[in-house]
């Protein structure tokens, strides 16, 4: 088997051979076909405003149905991690303990004496150098108040 024989039957050769009969079969086809209308005038039905509309909105909603398809495919492919991470806050928010919230009503000046609250501030407000004036403690003082 000499060298020639082998290039003229391999698959590439002929692959190149069919592309170049198509090439010409359609240079031939096209060389046939009469131009009657000048270059670059279109038919007057596609010169219709309606049909414009009509293909403008096709078009919109083609680009609306495939980012769609294209978000669900997304969230099809991250639902094992949305739902694995959604799991792990809801677990955290398990572990965290919640202090109770007294009502604003519980705290009256002769529950914060019973727990002993008053004591324990005026003794911050002294070991400060404050003062307090004829027993009365300044609003500033009850700012962020909490009850154990």
């Amino acid at each position: 088997m000499s060298s020639g024989s082998f290039e003229k039957n391999s698959l590439d050769w002929q692959l190149q051979l069919v592309q170049r009969q198509f090439g010409e079969w359609w240079e031939l086809k096209m060389s046939q076909v009469p131009l009657d209308q000048p270059q670059g005038a279109l038919p007057s039905w596609l010169l219709s405003p309606i049909l414009g509309q009509v293909i403008r909105i096709t078009f919109w909603l083609l680009v609306a149905v495939i980012l769609s398809l294209l978000g669900v495919r997304l969230l099809r492919g991250l639902n094992p991690y949305i739902i694995s991470y959604y799991q792990q806050l809801t677990q955290a928010a398990n572990r965290v303990t919640k202090r109770p919230v007294p009502e604003l009503s519980v705290l009256t000046l002769p529950v914060l004496k019973e727990r002993g609250f008053l004591d324990q501030r005026l003794d911050l407000l002294n070991l400060t150098g404050i003062k307090n004036s004829r027993g009365q403690i300044s609003p500033s003082v009850w700012i962020n108040v909490r009850v154990a």
